[in-house]
């Protein structure tokens, strides 16, 4: 389901409402917390912000930087993993408060 953007069952990013759910009015059932990116989505606006931009990075990539002096075939090892779109773990939102005539 995540590779389809999709929130998977029992994992979910709010005690209150199944956000990024194929099925967002079911009984929320998960208590871990991981998100798709539309489940984090749903989520800022239902509190009241808007994206402003989204990106994604990999910790592949930071593990990649604080090598000191890594062999090439780990670097390249690394490189090619931080570029797996599923395995890109880290979203970054700018987020800005959403203008009280668009509620």
């Amino acid at each position: 389901m995540l590779a389809f953007g999709l929130q998977p069952p029992a994992i979910e990013c709010s005690l209150v409402r199944r956000y990024g759910s194929p099925e967002p009015g079911t009984r929320v059932s998960g208590h871990v917390s991981h998100f798709t990116r539309r489940g984090l989505e749903q989520l800022v606006v239902a509190q009241g912000f808007r994206v402003d931009a989204f990106a994604q990075a990999s910790i592949y990539s930071g593990w990649l930087l604080a090598s000191k002096h890594p062999a090439l075939w780990k670097r390249l090892l690394l490189w090619l993993l931080s570029w797996v779109p599923f395995k890109q773990d880290v979203q970054i939102f700018r987020l800005r408060p959403q203008p009280i005539w668009d509620i």
